[in-house]
């Protein structure tokens, strides 16, 4: 197993109230796959100083196209490329929104290339201390990004690939008397059944 260092990036207006600073480490293991070590640092835009550091192994490789460069980033808060092209499903490496509804800023974080339905991502979602967890069932249920975010009836949309001919639409609600989320629909989109 050898270790070699990747990008490292400072992203200061995707958040309101937060800067970023994230970097990724490639090691390459004897089995000719690699993985990679992903630290993002959540820094005060006020104060400089760092509030948390959250660090994260990949499980499987990550592409050429992930976490090279540092401008495959978006923000539903502040507008940074919020409509910019999605190709292939890949919203972003690092992307800041409200995933809960909360009017509170979230970040989700690229975790996987994924296969055909595009990369799989971990949900960070801000507490009322200013401090991030990880959202399970997010991160492990959900995993893709949600295409479309409807506030008024707290609901996050996904749209994957199922097949040559169709896409699955999934949406997912978020209850507020219970924080804890739902699957309330699938359905396929297009082409032969």
């Amino acid at each position: 197993m050898s270790a070699s260092h990747g990008q490292t990036c400072t992203i200061t207006g995707l958040s309101n109230t937060f800067d970023f600073n994230t970097s990724i480490k490639r090691i390459k293991l004897a089995s000719d796959l690699d993985s990679s070590i992903i630290t993002v640092n959540v820094k005060s835009k006020m104060t400089k100083q760092t509030l948390q550091t959250i660090c994260f192994g990949t499980e499987y490789p990550l592409g050429k196209s992930s976490f090279v460069g540092c401008s495959n980033i978006r923000s539903y808060t502040t507008g940074i490329n919020k409509n910019a092209e999605v190709v292939d499903n890949d919203f972003g490496d690092l992307i800041v929104a409200d995933f809960n509804f909360d009017n509170k800023e979230d970040f989700a974080v690229k975790r996987e290339e994924g296969g055909n339905g595009g990369p799989l991502y971990n949900y960070y979602i801000q507490s009322s201390n200013s401090t991030f967890s990880l959202d399970k069932y997010l991160s492990e249920t959900m995993t893709f990004f949600p295409k479309y975010f409807n506030k008024r009836k707290k609901t996050l949309t996904i749209l994957v690939h199922a097949n040559a001919y169709q896409l699955c639409k999934t949406l997912y609600k978020f209850d507020t008397l219970t924080n804890k989320w739902t699957e309330i629909g699938r359905s396929f989109i297009g082409g032969k059944k």
